[in-house]
C-alpha cells in the first residue's frame, strides 16, 4: 500500500509492487524462533507452562498454546 502511495504522489517511482510476507508458525516452533511472538502475550505462554508443569517456555510450551489458541496454524495440523 505505501509503494502504491509513494508512486503516486511523486515520479520519481517507476515501479511498483506489493509484498506479501508469510509466516510459518511451524517452523519457528520447530527451530525455536518463537521469542519475538510470545513477548506480546507472555503471560498466556507463562501460563500455559505452569498448567504443563515445564519450569520455562518452551517449544513444547508454543506447540501447545497455539493448538489452543489457533487451531490448525501448525502446517502438520492443517495437512493431517
Amino acid at each position: 500500500m505505501h509503494a502504491f502511495f509513494a508512486s503516486v504522489a511523486s515520479d520519481r517511482f517507476t515501479h511498483a509492487f506489493p509484498l506479501v510476507g508469510v509466516q510459518d508458525f511451524e517452523r519457528a516452533v520447530v527451530d525455536s524462533n518463537y521469542h519475538a511472538r510470545i513477548d506480546t502475550i507472555k503471560p498466556v505462554f507463562e501460563h500455559a507452562a505452569h498448567r504443563l508443569n515445564e519450569g520455562k517456555i518452551d517449544s513444547k510450551v508454543v506447540h501447545h498454546v497455539w493448538q489452543r489458541l489457533l487451531p490448525h496454524v501448525l502446517t502438520q495440523e492443517r495437512e493431517g
